[in-house]
């Protein structure tokens, strides 16, 4: 007996292998599944479905054993169509700082940061960059949800030098708990 998949609808299907937006699609309906499954039939293996959340903010977390070392949110431009909105990459967004007010940390911002420290382990990285969204919320009902980790995160300059100086860390780390 293989276990029941219940697929809700609206959903999201992702190429394994997606990257920067690429090989992600909006399904809408049942019709549109079945649409996509029958274009796709002798792939399906190969994309993931996953539940389609209607949070309104995304961050991207970089964290490792040690803790978040950098983080931004990805704000949608304004002139991203509607048929596009639904997923934030390099070409529709834009990435917010903690420094910028824009950035709007969310008001459980130290257990979600917890959440990525034990994702991380739970997947066995030392490092890693992991995308949460976060619904509208107030101080008494935290909702979030670990997205995905993303296996290797473009890196601008400014990026690559803090990631250089986290790995540095992380050896210093590891060579002090080995002693």
């Amino acid at each position: 007996n293989e276990p029941k998949v219940i697929i809700t609808f609206p959903c999201i299907i992702k190429h394994r292998h997606s990257s920067k937006g690429e090989g992600i699609y909006y399904i809408p309906t049942v019709e549109t599944f079945e649409s996509f499954m029958q274009e796709h039939e002798h792939e399906s293996s190969k994309y993931i479905i996953e539940h389609y959340y209607t949070y309104s903010k995304e961050y991207r977390v970089h964290v490792s054993e040690n803790g978040v070392f950098y983080a931004c949110r990805k704000m949608l431009l304004n002139d991203v169509p509607v048929e596009q909105r639904f997923h934030r990459h390099h070409v529709n967004t834009v990435w917010i700082l903690p420094d910028n007010p824009d950035f709007q940390q969310p008001n459980h911002w130290e257990e979600i940061k917890a959440d990525c420290v034990k994702a991380i382990k739970s997947i066995g990285l030392s490092i890693g960059c992991l995308d949460v969204l976060v619904t509208k919320q107030d101080n008494l009902i935290p909702d979030w949800k670990i997205l995905e980790s993303n296996s290797a995160p473009a890196l601008g300059e400014g990026t690559a030098e803090i990631y250089k100086n986290e790995l540095i860390n992380l050896c210093a780390y590891y060579e002090e708990k080995n002693k």
